[in-house]
């Protein structure tokens, strides 16, 4: 997996609540895709990993582990999609787990009554500083793509890229 896509360019996207891959474990068993990892190893450390035998922090987002995974797997240049950063108002306290009851974020995609942890946005902006700064470092860029309240990241329109 280590620089399989050396010098490529990958896209996340970002396109609703984050998931716990522990409630869709059945659904993501059964996609087909060239890439699953739903047996990552997890730390409670401060990291940005690039081996990919070690630990994993989560980064309070779960694009913070997507990042991780393209820098190991060599991606030159990684492009954030659908990443508004902004839920609106939120009715608690961050990381509190409590039931999704359709508060619009995320309405029609089949999370009524599901839980899920209420997002910590300044905590993974931290995370994010530190993908930027492991990116930057090994002389790769990470891109967002507006419309976005994520301002660390340089701005990218989407149609300047040439797909």
């Amino acid at each position: 997996m280590k620089n399989i896509h050396r010098g490529e360019r990958a896209f996340i996207i970002g396109n609703g609540p984050s998931l716990d891959l522990s409630q869709y474990a059945d659904e993501i068993s059964n996609l087909f895709c060239r890439y699953k990892f739903t047996e990552l190893q997890y730390t409670s450390e401060p990291i940005f990993q690039t081996d990919p035998k070690g630990a994993f922090w989560q980064g309070y987002t779960v694009t913070y582990v997507a990042l991780q995974l393209a820098f190991i797997m060599g991606f030159e240049t990684v492009y954030l999609v659908g990443m508004d950063h902004n839920y609106g108002e939120i009715n608690g306290n961050p990381n509190e787990k409590q039931k999704y009851s359709g508060d619009g974020h995320a309405d029609g995609l089949g999370y009524d009554g599901g839980e899920w942890n209420l997002p910590d946005l300044d905590r993974s902006y931290q995370a994010y500083e530190k993908a930027q700064r492991a990116y930057a470092n090994a002389g790769r860029k990470i891109y967002i793509v507006p419309p976005t309240s994520l301002d660390l990241f340089e701005e990218v329109s989407w149609k300047s890229l040439a797909l």
